[in-house]
């Protein structure tokens, strides 16, 4: 039996709404499809609003009424898709050229770590000298900024050995005795978030900060967040979260069934982390002319990334536990960090790390 459409009424297309126009009167009985004349996954529905059958197959779609209203003029679907590859074109384009956007890579050998028995270099001479450890995530973000900015011929590495380090590195350098620190100009500079905005500051080099104010205001504001990150995640790996955040929460829940949930790490670093993991993911949803959090690489990318990189490669050897599961976002990111040089020589081996953090926290 063939199957016959139902009259099929010719109405005027409704001019769309922009962002200035009224709201209707929602909620007053009114059944609406809200939905765009060049969606094809709005067609859909609208084409069943004009014509309700069943077995749709058997139609010849071109030739019904029901359909041919809901068609978009082939010279506009056209440009739109048009417009639409271009925008696809611009992103890779964007992509390929951040290598070319960075100051030409120095690769350089590393020099040897400086233990106790080194002897201090000729301090204060002029030269600018960057205090660092290749194992410290904070000493990384300062060596990523300096890398990126090419500045390798003019900010001399001198990394110690943080477990046997040099007296007169705390006597005669830096009081606090910790690492990152700026030699510069006769004085010295520490703290790694004060430290990479003082070299995109003050030394030459692509700029590693936008103009754009929005997104200066969003960069600062994960700027601070990255206190939070950093300790939220390594408290995910040690001790009684609710003890550790202050949290006034009724946990008996989860520490029934004789405490199993609050013994197993994994539950405890769900229960910890995935909120500071989410954040990130989030962020970098609000910015959608790059993979990154302010959409080109900027100060954020440097100050997340050391770290991001040890808790991705700790816990998933030790918890069997992937961080960017279900986080699209957030593996892309980590997928385009590793593609800079600047960022990939200061990396180390894996291995380390986990033997860093077992010793930690095991």
């Amino acid at each position: 039996m063939a199957l016959s459409p139902r009259k099929i009424i010719v109405e005027d297309r409704i001019a769309p709404l922009d962002a200035t126009s009224d709201q209707p009167a929602l909620f007053d009985g009114t059944t609406r499809l809200y939905m765009s004349y060049t969606c094809p996954f709005a067609q859909r529905v609208w084409i069943i609003r004009n014509l309700k059958v069943t077995r749709l197959k058997k139609l010849k779609m071109n030739k019904m009424v029901a359909y041919t209203q809901t068609k978009t003029d082939s010279d506009y679907t056209v440009n739109y898709f048009k417009k639409f590859m271009n925008q696809i074109f611009e992103r890779v384009l964007l992509l390929n050229t951040y290598s070319s956007m960075a100051s030409p890579i120095v690769v350089e050998e590393r020099p040897a770590l400086l233990d106790a028995t080194a002897d201090p270099p000729a301090l204060f001479d002029g030269t600018t000298r960057l205090y660092t450890s290749y194992v410290c995530p904070f000493a990384q973000r300062v060596w990523i900024t300096r890398n990126f900015k090419g500045l390798q011929e003019k900010i001399k590495l001198v990394p110690l050995d943080l477990g046997n380090r040099p007296a007169w590195y705390k006597e005669k350098v830096y009081p606090e005795n910790k690492v990152p620190a700026l030699e510069h100009n006769g004085k010295i500079i520490g703290e790694s978030l004060d430290l990479i905005k003082y070299l995109d500051n003050t030394f030459e080099g692509p700029s590693l900060y936008p103009e754009d104010h929005a997104k200066r205001e969003f960069g600062d504001e994960l700027l601070k967040y990255t206190d939070t990150f950093v300790k939220t995640m390594y408290m995910s790996l040690k001790g009684d979260p609710f003890r550790e955040t202050g949290e006034n929460i009724d946990c008996s829940m989860f520490r029934s069934i004789k405490g199993e949930i609050m013994e197993d790490m994994t539950g405890m670093f769900f229960f910890t982390a995935a909120p500071v993991l989410d954040y990130l993911e989030n962020a970098l949803y609000k910015f959608d002319d790059g993979p990154f959090f302010l959409g080109q690489l900027s100060l954020v990318d440097i100050a997340y990334i050391p770290f991001v990189e040890r808790f991705q490669i700790v816990l998933n050897e030790l918890l069997k536990c992937d961080i960017t599961a279900e986080r699209p976002k957030l593996s892309s990111w980590i997928e385009q960090m590793n593609k800079i040089d600047g960022y990939a020589q200061t990396k180390i081996d894996p291995k380390e790390i986990v033997e860093i953090f077992k010793k930690k926290f095991m």
